[in-house]
């Protein structure tokens, strides 16, 4: 594929100010954005764009969808190689996060600057956008645990008046919208990163093709969709950053409530091993915030080797809720009463075992027995009854002998891959809400009037928009 009338689409350091800005080296800015013939070619701090009329490889196809792709050498996009020095592969075979921490930043706010410019594509051309099977990609990784991740939340889009997959043929040969192109770049980073994209496309692909939609058909200003765009997914990634935390500190308890236990198991201290199985018990069923801004772990299964001691002791832990819940008759009541006294007469009667309470009979009242049941719950003191029982320390003894330290090496490693996943979603959550900005707009859409730039007309943008339209490439 070889350039033909591509865009320019650099990306400059913003500035806040607009009416008198300036590039950052001090020149004045012509034309931020104005999509024009002579333009040059599209480019990134990678070495993957091409010159006009350069010859490059051609793409290959992959999957049932047969998508087109193009490798990192073989792309006039502003796609990015990883910087082989950038990788660092942990035991686990995932990649570090913390040195693509400033790629992240740029691979978003390209997301809002794409946007911008299929919004402007489609203002007031009256056109129906819809999403389709992403069929191009601009870059392929085959690093284990790299991807190449989209920028764009709608790589996909088209519409019914082919301003985005509009085709044509001459002398120079078959050419493609550059605007497709665009939409089509990818990064180079480590798989969660894409991952994290993938929670992002679910919740504003629909709020994406909403917004197109509007500013084709309803004259919703480009700028302002971006705006909205920002605003909402600014909302998304800070429930993100506070579900993350959330789960951070409540991993970093389980883990070492875990590591409680084994000490205990392992010194035969039972009274410890009681109450740090309780402990540890109460954390794996509580819930994990399962927000869909970001990845809440999955504990089904993971502390298996420990069910036997939960079997054991999970009986005794039930509260007063659990045992007496969905009961509502004077032999369900009774039942319940009998079962616990079967459960604590392996135990001494004591003020911590008041088994007493339990002595009750069909001819009471609900009530009556209800209450005794609460009673008898609120004084049993399983932790403090259970290590003297013959057969609960038989029992324990057996169970930790049980363990093995491979087995336990496994648990602790599998908790310190999903912690550390955690601590990762935050540098991505972090870095994706400081490149998630609408810039000003006269640096999107701007003209510059005697060394100052300003945001263009109406009548401007018209123009800037058939540049964009006419903006072709040869494949």
């Amino acid at each position: 594929m070889s350039c033909v009338s591509p865009m320019s689409l650099e990306m400059p350091v913003w500035h806040t100010e607009c009416d008198g800005c300036h590039s950052s080296d001090g020149e004045n800015i012509d034309n931020t954005s104005d999509f024009s013939d002579d333009s040059s070619s599209l480019s990134s701090d990678s070495d993957d764009s091409v010159s006009e009329n350069q010859q490059i490889s051609a793409p290959t196809t992959s999957g049932k969808r047969k998508r087109r792709k193009y490798s990192y050498d073989a792309n006039m996009t502003f796609s990015w190689k990883a910087d082989r020095e950038m990788i660092f592969q942990r035991s686990d075979n995932t990649i570090e996060i913390l040195p693509f921490a400033g790629r992240i930043q740029e691979h978003a706010f390209q997301r809002m600057q794409i946007f911008y410019i299929q919004a402007l594509a489609f203002y007031n051309t009256g056109a129906t956008v819809r999403i389709v099977p992403t069929s191009l990609q601009h870059g392929t990784s085959g690093i284990p645990g790299m991807s190449s991740a989209h920028s764009c939340l709608l790589p996909g889009a088209d519409d019914n008046m082919q301003i985005i997959t509009g085709r044509v043929e001459d002398s120079d040969g078959k050419k493609e919208k550059h605007l497709r192109h665009i939409m089509n770049v990818t990064v180079e980073m480590p798989h969660q990163v894409n991952e994290y994209d993938v929670l992002i496309e679910g919740k504003f692909r629909s709020i994406a093709l909403s917004l197109l939609n509007q500013c084709s058909k309803k004259g919703l200003h480009p700028y302002s969709a971006l705006e909205v765009l920002v605003e909402e997914m600014q909302e998304f990634l800070a429930d993100g950053f506070r579900a993350t935390i959330s789960n951070i500190i409540k991993l970093e308890k389980m883990i070492a409530s875990f590591d409680a236990v084994i000490d205990a198991l392992q010194s035969e201290e039972l009274s410890q091993v009681c109450r740090r199985v309780l402990k540890l018990g109460k954390l794996i069923n509580s819930d994990f915030d399962e927000s869909k801004a970001t990845f809440s772990p999955q504990m089904k299964g993971r502390f298996s080797l420990l069910n036997p001691f939960f079997d054991y002791f999970n009986p005794y832990f039930k509260n007063c809720t659990q045992i007496l819940h969905n009961l509502t008759t004077r032999k369900q009541y009774c039942k319940a009463a009998t079962n616990l006294k079967k459960q604590y007469a392996k135990f001494p009667a004591s003020e911590t075992n008041p088994l007493e309470l339990l002595d009750v009979s069909t001819h009471m009242k609900v009530k009556q027995i209800r209450k005794r049941i609460e009673q008898f719950l609120d004084k049993a003191d399983p932790i403090g009854l259970l290590p003297e029982a013959d057969e609960i320390q038989h029992a324990l003894k057996k169970l930790g002998e049980s363990l093995r330290e491979e087995s336990i090496a496994e648990v602790r490693r599998g908790l310190i891959h999903d912690l550390n996943r955690l601590y990762d979603t935050v540098i991505i959550i972090n870095q994706q809400m400081t490149g998630t900005e609408a810039p000003p707009y006269c640096f999107l859409s701007g003209q510059r009037r005697k060394g100052k730039i300003r945001g263009m007309t109406d009548k401007e943008l018209v123009a800037q928009q058939k540049a964009l339209h006419s903006a072709f490439v040869v494949i």
